[in-house]
């Protein structure tokens, strides 16, 4: 069994990408959201979105447990947004982050619809060259992690893809699998299930993740 978080409800907050969305999380069963899909406008309607959130689930800020934030690899400017408003939210109320691996509350919304053992890539990219690039297997309720979160050259990316890959993302050829950001309610989900020891009150150390120091690699399959 899960060691589950405690400090719910979670509130939950997706800036990596176009999606600016919002989630508080009181229950697996009892979910409020609102998100909006649109480029540049997360500066302007996160905390609009985070105070219809609030008011749609009849709590206020300082009856929320915890702040779980999605913080890349993503948009920089869309990363630093949700980060510097989960602080903000965080320390004027003193609850604590909970920062969440993008991709992974991407894989958990992957698996929570496809069939048991069904192995998929996350593909988005990141300039005109790079994709960031992750392989999973839907295990259980969850998932497992094949290989882990790093830097591609596009170029190499049919050799790094099995056959049998199922490829999420926005450098996916299919557009219903075009989602390049989890919604708001899996950053909440993972949180919930995963974040247990990510979770922390020292805000100084939290920064997006962005794999800068990372060197693309070219498969060798």
């Amino acid at each position: 069994m899960k060691d589950l978080i405690t400090e719910l409800p979670v509130l939950g907050i997706e800036t990596s990408g176009e999606l600016c969305g919002v989630s508080l999380f009181k229950s697996p069963g009892e979910i409020y959201s609102a998100e909006i899909r649109k480029k540049n406008i997360h500066s302007e309607k996160l905390l609009e979105l985070v105070d219809q959130t609030l008011k749609s689930a009849a709590l206020n800020i300082r009856e929320v447990g915890s702040i779980a934030v999605s913080v890349g690899p993503g948009s920089f400017t869309g990363l630093r947004i949700g980060l510097s408003a989960a602080k903000g939210l965080a320390m004027g109320a003193e609850l604590p982050i909970i920062p969440v691996p993008t991709f992974s509350a991407m894989a958990l919304q992957m698996a929570s619809y496809l069939p048991l053992e069904s192995d998929f890539v996350i593909a988005n990219s990141v300039n005109i060259t790079e994709l960031y690039v992750a392989r999973y297997k839907r295990e259980n309720e969850y998932f497992t992690e094949l290989d882990s979160l790093t830097l591609l050259l596009k170029k190499e990316f049919d050799s790094y893809k099995n056959e049998n890959d199922i490829v999420f993302g926005n450098f996916a050829g299919n557009e219903i699998k075009k989602i390049s950001e989890p919604a708001s309610e899996f950053v909440c989900r993972y949180a919930y299930f995963f974040g247990k020891d990510l979770l922390t009150y020292n805000f100084d150390y939290l920064e997006p993740l962005y794999l800068k120091d990372f060197v693309a690699k070219e498969s060798k399959k």
